[in-house]
């Protein structure tokens, strides 16, 4: 094993840097951060200059942005979090690599947020739809997130069909002989709930500004050394709201289904943060994107504290343009230029801030939800 040391310095974003250490290379097995210092373990293999410039090189693409704008913030310091992992076992199940079950409470809370995002949504006359988990990688390349977003990726491949091949497929898997097995990847996990929408509605010409709505299965691959973070997962489910019309249209739709939200937020007593954000792009050159995404404000942030010191993104709501309507070219009659924006509650993460917060013992969770758990469990 070889080691690695590099200067951070001030202007660099270490958090966000940090979390995308493992992306710059496969040879780095572990890594540490003492005062300014980065201290990075590689394999006995690794050519360390070549991963000490690339990391060098990689750091000073991560300047720390401006202040946050914030547009709403409640923090409670007498507020007593839960270690919910370790301390509610009966409610989480954790898989490893950013996988979990939820069961009671968890699982009341899941489907509560949801059917509770679902109704906004509705309120906004949404069409209801349900989506396959698979998306082609034709469309997933249309989209645009390999190039500034290729970090999430992961790709699903079937088998030959070739009986030899079925035969010994076991045994091959055994092996770690892949290749010989496997076809080349027609179909990704997809990263963003919403790229099944734009992929059935291309090449058409709707009548009207349209709203559509639902729970979608998303897939990331955050990276190796993330996923001891809490609410960092690799698969997870978000209730989706994405908005197709003028700029006026979904500009005003994102802000009010905002503006509904923060109220919820306010009723519930929950520590949250609402502010403006970027898109967490890797790709050095895509750096500049960031100061755009905040400048313009295309991109709000709801984040839930999950102790003093920790909050998660729970929901983000963006203004997209015509980054999506143009490759899949996509129109609203009479209207010049159709654009789109999505709002993703990332549901998983909902419940593990709320239990986080509010614990399991009902008595202690916000009139609304602990009502509405009471009425389930009567009418069981």
């Amino acid at each position: 094993m070889k080691i690695i040391k590099i200067e951070l310095t001030k202007n660099i974003d270490k958090k966000e840097f940090i979390k995308n250490i493992g992306f710059v290379s496969e040879v780095i097995l572990d890594f540490s951060v003492k005062n300014s210092t980065l201290i990075v373990k590689v394999s006995d293999n690794a050519d360390e200059n070549q991963v000490e410039h690339d990391l060098k090189l990689y750091a000073e693409k991560f300047i720390l942005p401006d202040k946050d704008k914030i547009i709403y913030h409640y923090n409670d310091s007498t507020r007593y979090y839960n270690d919910v992992f370790n301390k509610y076992k009966q409610c989480f199940h954790d898989f490893g690599c950013g996988n979990i079950a939820l069961s009671g409470a968890a699982e009341f809370l899941f489907r509560f947020f949801d059917e509770k995002f679902e109704r906004i949504a509705m309120e906004h006359n949404a069409h209801c739809k349900v989506y396959p988990t698979l998306l082609p990688v034709d469309a997933y390349k249309k989209t645009g997130y390999l190039k500034h977003s290729p970090q999430y990726a992961m790709f699903c491949c079937s088998t030959f069909e070739d009986m030899s091949n079925l035969e010994n497929l076991d045994k091959n898997i055994d092996a770690y002989n892949w290749s010989s097995v496997l076809k080349d990847p027609i179909h990704a996990l997809s990263p963003s709930a919403c790229f099944h929408t734009y992929l059935e509605y291309e090449n058409m010409t709707l009548d009207t500004n349209s709203v559509v709505t639902f729970n979608q299965n998303v897939f990331r691959n955050e990276g190796r050394f993330n996923y001891s973070e809490i609410g960092r997962l690799m698969g997870y489910h978000v209730r989706e709201i994405v908005m197709i019309g003028s700029a006026d249209f979904v500009s005003n739709i994102r802000k009010r289904i905002l503006d509904t939200v923060i109220i919820l937020l306010k009723q519930w007593k929950m520590c949250a943060k609402v502010c403006v954000a970027f898109d967490p792009f890797i790709i050095p050159k895509m750096q500049k994107f960031k100061k755009i995404q905040k400048s313009e404000e295309l991109k709000y942030e709801i984040r839930l504290n999950c102790s003093n010191e920790h909050e998660i993104s729970v929901a983000s709501f963006n203004l997209h343009g015509s980054a999506f309507t143009s490759p899949f070219n996509i129109k609203i009659a009479n209207i010049d230029n159709t654009v789109t924006g999505c709002i993703g509650f990332g549901l998983e993460r909902w419940v593990i801030a709320f239990i986080s917060q509010f614990g399991i013992d009902i008595n202690n969770w916000p009139d609304e939800i602990k009502n509405a758990y009471k009425k389930e469990q009567k009418d069981e």
